[in-house]
Parts: C-alpha cells; structure tokens; sequence
C-alpha cells in the first residue's frame, strides 16, 4: 500500500547553462520505500536533477516538494536538514583528513573530531562496516585510498545521518562483485525501512535488480517513467535509453555471419600459460571472431591479458600468432605481432592524459607516419588519418589537439581504441571495454568491435558483465580461480551457467 504523500515531487523542472537548456520541463516523484532508477546516456541530465535535489544546483524554472511542502528553492544545509543525502560518482572529500575525519565531518563538536579514542571507535560506524564486509581503515588519509574507499566512505557517511531520502550516483562503478552485492544488500534494506532511493546506474542489469520505478532522460527530456516489473526486458529499456535504430542492433552479432566457419583460421594461440593469478590457461581466437573470457574480479583474466600484451611475464606457456611461436617480454613485442590491449585502467594504462587526442592515437604506430629518410613524421598523413578515426568512432572532441584528460569516460576509451585501429593490429584484447560508460557509448564500442571483427581481425574480450560477454560474443570461455572452466558456443551460453 502507497503511502499517502510522496517523499519527493519535481515538477517541470527547467535547467541551463550558459543558454543550453539542460533540462527540460522534467518531473519526478518518490514514493517512501520505493527505489526510483534514473537512466540516460552521458548529458542525458540525470545527475545535475539530482544536484538541483540537493541543493547544490538552483533550477531556472520548476517546482520542488518535499514532503508535500514547497520549496522555492533548496540550499546543500536545507537538504540535509531534510535528510536528503547524494552520494555522488566523484566523492566528495578532504585528501588531506582521514576515513574517520571526512565522515564525521561537519556533524561532531570539535572535541569529539580530534579525539582519536572516539573517532576511530565509533560503534555506528564499525557496525556498518562489519555489516557490509567492508576492508575500512579509518586512520587512512583520503589521498592514499583506492575510489572504491572513498565511496565506501560517502557511504558510512550518509548512513550515519539516518536520512529519509538516498541518492546513488554511479555509486556501484568502481566497486568489486562482493562490494557491489553489498551495497544492493543495502539499498534494499533501506528500502524496508521506509527510505526512498534514487539510483543512477548505466548498468541495465542492476536496474531489473533493484528497481521498483524507472525514469529515463534522453536530452534534458523525460522519455518514460514506468514501473520496472512492466518492462518486457532490456530491449526495451535499451530501446528508451538509446533510441529504436540503435536497440535493434542488440542482435548485430547473432543475425549476420562474419566470415564462413570453415574458413576462419586461429589467429591467437594460448597453450598452457600460468602467471601470476591463473593457472595452464589455453585458448585460442579465430578470424573474424569475438571471443569472451567471462570473470568475476580475482578471477585472473585482467592478470592473462596483460601477461598476452607482454605487461607481466608468464610462468611457463606458450602464445602463438598465425602458428608462429612467439616471445613477448614487453608491450613492444606484442605491438610489434600486432596485438593491442585496451586495458581495464584507460586513465593510467590506456591515454597519456596530458597529450592531445592526435598525439595518443598515432603513438603506438608512430613509424609508419615516417616518411622521409624515415626521420620527419607526415603531419598530413597524421591529420587524416586521426580524424577518420574520429568521426568513424564518434569521438566527440573540440579538436584531434584537446588533451585527453578533458574527456568523458566513454570518449578516452574511444581513443584507446582508436589507437590500435590506427596501428592496424590483428588481435585486439579489450580488458572491461565498457566500464563506466554510458549505454549509448557501450552500443558504440560494441558495433565497432563488430566492424572490426568483420574485417577478418580476432577479438578477445575480458569482461565480468555477463550480459555483456552474452550480447557480442561468439564463442565463451568462463575464468574461475585463476583457470578456464569452462568454453561454449554462444547458441549454449546463458546467465544462470555463467554465473
């Protein structure tokens, strides 16, 4: 049974910065123990309504109402005041306080935040961190934590105000499988507790997880509000997302053959390799083939791409290429074979952040622009050929010289990928290829790895998102415990024997 007043109602709310209007007329309501998913692509506007929500943006237009009073506008004070509290992508914090210091600070008397015995004894907060089967060390120094640590630490702290309305702001992204099963854990507890969740994810599965109602933006636009149990399954909430011409190549890899089974040889060889945290792995890629390595994190399979690109060094095992035996010590052989990575990392391993967009894209093929007397680099050629791959990939930068580090998520892992479609390799190994990015941009990757496949190059994918490795691959090895368990035909894979 409904309670009789909404937590929340936002109705028409209008945005805009600098004369783009952001947000467009959008409504939203909250229900006591309802867990509410906002979707959208990035820009889509999901987390500036939230900002406005707590107070840390002012619409331009709109009606704000918190439990069934008007606001004509909220204040971050007047938010929490009210016990609302957002939990964003990016934590909120002090680098150079404690785990301890940064969650009670703002809400203990100065004598209790420099008493050492109190702050890092509170019962309230062990309690919650035994609960969750966090690894916390609270006497941590904010700028020496993992971003997993700092979320976790976000956390405590709206936990420990006891508020009545939650926001989750990509919360889950960079968290591992038992992390994010705990926070599911809690948000559902929440919710029998009365408290009502807003939860942003780019991850449709954690929406038919949790959710009781979605609201998807698409522009600064609400597209549908809907209750999930009446969705007929992620195509559709694909298709309200992305649009219908992008949400009928879901099937792109199924419904059309690459290359002719029979014709297809092995382009990579693995046979018996160990390493650090995997064990006697064997598998091989075909032309014109996807293959997906499906793992939890732990399970090894960021620990084996890495040993095949020549970052760590094997124990014992072979890698061959087109039935040549090869010998990887480094990054360099295995470009020099034709193999690129796009690692898990993109921020610290896949981009230099401060060189341009041009410069990170030619780096790993930087010869083959040398032209004459194999010393002066062709900056035609350079130019050319970077923004083919721009506009091929959807890269969306104000020019090839912006550096890196200005881009969204989604665009740097474009850039990683573009990189080795300039280099011309046979083998591609991407390493969680859509972690944090949107479902727009995840459709993009996905159709250029099918493109690419196409063009007769092997793909390996490392993935532990199963809906993921079940949408774009061709053939399926599951990683347990640092060793292959399993190899299946895409046709004899589904979640239930992956997971």
């Amino acid at each position: 049974m409904k309670a009789e007043r909404p937590l929340v109602e936002l109705k028409n709310i209008v945005k805009e910065f600098y004369g783009v209007r952001v947000l467009d007329n959008v409504n939203l309501v909250l229900w006591p123990g309802e867990i509410h998913c906002l979707v959208g692509h990035n820009g889509a506007g999901k987390t500036v309504l939230m900002k406005i929500l707590s107070g840390v943006l002012q619409p331009e237009a709109g009606e704000i109402w918190i439990y069934g009073k008007k606001f004509s506008k909220i204040t971050p004070r007047k938010a929490k005041e009210l016990g609302i509290f957002r939990i964003p992508q990016d934590p909120e914090l002090v680098d150079d306080l404690t785990v301890a210091e940064n969650i009670f600070m703002g809400d203990l008397p100065g004598k209790v935040l420099f008493n050492p015995t109190k702050l890092y004894n509170d019962e309230r907060v062990l309690k919650i961190i035994d609960e969750m089967g966090f690894k916390l060390d609270l006497k941590k120094l904010i700028r020496d934590c993992s971003r997993a640590e700092k979320q976790m630490a976000m956390l405590i702290r709206g936990l420990l105000r006891r508020p009545r309305v939650v926001i989750f702001d990509e919360t889950t992204a960079p968290l591992s499988i038992r992390e994010q099963r705990a926070i599911m854990s809690l948000i559902k507890k929440l919710k029998m507790q009365g408290v009502g969740v807003i939860y942003i994810s780019h991850r449709i599965d954690e929406v038919f997880n949790i959710g009781d109602t979605v609201t998807v933006l698409r522009n600064g636009k609400v597209v549908v509000t809907k209750p999930v149990k009446d969705l007929k399954g992620m195509e559709e909430l694909v298709y309200y997302i992305v649009g219908e011409e992008i949400a009928q190549e879901l099937k792109f890899s199924r419904n059309k053959q690459r290359i002719d089974e029979e014709a297809r040889r092995v382009l990579l060889k693995v046979e018996n390799l160990s390493g650090d945290m995997f064990e006697d792995v064997s598998l091989n890629v075909r032309e014109g083939e996807i293959v997906g390595v499906f793992g939890v994190v732990g399970s090894g399979k960021t620990e084996l791409a890495e040993t095949i690109f020549g970052w760590r060094k094997p124990k014992r095992g072979e890698i061959y290429l087109r039935g040549k035996k090869l010998k990887i010590n480094s990054p360099k052989d295995a470009i020099k074979a034709r193999i690129g990575l796009v690692p898990e990392e993109r921020d610290r391993l896949g981009v230099i952040q401060y060189m341009s967009v041009s410069d990170n894209i030619v780096l790993p093929s930087i010869a083959r622009f040398k032209k004459v007397l194999r010393t002066f680099l062709s900056m035609k050629e350079i130019r050319s050929v970077v923004r083919s791959l721009i506009r091929r990939l959807k890269i969306v930068t104000r020019s090839e010289m912006e550096q890196v580090r200005f881009l969204s998520g989604g665009n740097k892992q474009k850039v990683v990928l573009a990189k080795w479609l300039a280099s011309n390799c046979d083998v591609l190994m991407l390493d969680e290829p859509t972690k944090g990015i949107d479902i727009a941009t995840k459709f993009d990757v996905y159709r250029l790895l099918d493109e690419i496949a196409r063009e007769g190059k092997g793909i390996l994918v490392f993935s532990s998102d199963v809906d993921e490795i079940l949408m774009i691959s061709d053939r399926i090895y599951c990683m347990v415990n640092g060793r292959i368990v399993r190899e299946m035909e895409h046709r004899d894979a589904n979640r239930d024997i992956l997971l």
